[in-house]
């Protein structure tokens, strides 16, 4: 006969059957501000549903937990399978360890974001670290309503004035630019990520300013940043009769997507079109791809964000609001 599951009882429970706030709740179980009448009741609802606080609980009425959510409100399927969004979580991770702070994946369900806030309410963490290609309006209100120290990894909103580190996106596309022009490319076909983002606008910009005013033609189609969405442009130009002798592909993931369709329809990979990734992620060094791209300094981004949030955790001042880096071209094969 199975067992019966028993119903652990939180904090919310005993607040709601105090009558009073979840935050009431935990200064009154633990060394905050509470009247006794309030600690009293707060106490003999804790008894009487047998609640015992965590330590995370215990360690948060003291407001020291050293828990730091890193959220990414982007689609689960997508955050597993990007390896940007990996590589900064990978980064983070690194980072906070060393420091001695315990991150805390919180990814969210666009549809589900009441859940999340449950969940980052529940954690306990002291300040959050975000990164996404994009936010949603409730997102951005829960993130006001957070009401702890948060960085970005990349440009918040614009109705967010919020710290972040990011790179210099139209940089980036400068020098894609420059590496295709100087190997005497004139034609060139833009696969960039979404139109409603910052950062491709940037990239888009940059090459721009450098490839149209030396004399270059530029036909740009936009999607995700997305292997898939490589593919199926490439595809889709090559079958149409492809007239350009070069590609910018606006991340390493659409770069490998276009080669591959290069491949399946015999279009020669640099001798009959150049290609220019972005990130320098480890897929762009995997032969016999060897693609020339704009490197992003993804470890050296994650580690200022930590530093930057850590310390207005630990002083209560913001040492810098804003940390823009400098990316390079790394060239290989491709071009």
């Amino acid at each position: 006969m199975p067992r019966k599951r028993m119903n652990i009882a939180t904090i919310r429970d005993v607040a709601a059957l105090a009558g009073v706030a979840v935050s009431t709740a935990s200064r009154a179980l633990g060394k905050g501000s509470a009247s006794p009448e309030t600690r009293r009741k707060v106490r003999e609802a804790a008894e009487q549903l047998h609640f015992t606080p965590s330590a995370t609980a215990r360690q948060l009425s003291n407001g020291h937990t050293r828990i730091i959510a890193i959220a990414i409100p982007e689609e689960t399927t997508f955050i597993f399978h990007d390896p940007f969004i990996a590589a900064v979580v990978s980064q983070l991770t690194v980072s906070l360890s060393k420091l001695g702070y315990l991150p805390f994946l919180a990814l969210v369900d666009s549809k589900d974001e009441s859940g999340f806030v449950r969940l980052l309410e529940s954690s306990g963490a002291e300040g959050m670290v975000i990164t996404s290609f994009r936010y949603s309006k409730t997102f951005v209100s829960v993130i006001k309503n957070f009401g702890k120290p948060t960085i970005f990894i990349g440009r918040p909103p614009d109705n967010l004035d919020y710290p972040y580190v990011d790179i210099d996106n139209r940089q980036g596309g400068r020098l894609a630019a420059g590496a295709l022009l100087q190997k005497g490319r004139s034609k060139a076909l833009m696969i960039a990520g979404p139109k409603d983002m910052r950062a491709p606008k940037e990239r888009s910009q940059g090459f721009a300013e450098v490839f149209a005013q030396a004399g270059g033609e530029i036909e740009v189609d936009e999607g995700r940043f997305a292997l898939q969405h490589g593919y199926e442009a490439m595809g889709r130009h090559i079958r149409s009769g492809l007239d350009a002798d070069s590609v910018f592909a606006q991340s390493d993931q659409i770069a490998v997507g276009a080669m591959q369709a290069m491949r399946e329809h015999g279009v020669r990979c640099p001798e009959d079109v150049s290609i220019v990734g972005f990130d320098n992620l480890d897929v762009a060094n995997v032969q016999p791809l060897s693609l020339t791209t704009v490197a992003q300094p993804v470890s050296d981004m994650a580690k200022m964000a930590t530093d930057i949030l850590t310390k207005r955790i630990e002083t209560g001042v913001w040492v810098t609001r804003k940390k823009i880096f400098e990316v390079k071209l790394i060239t290989r094969g491709s071009v």
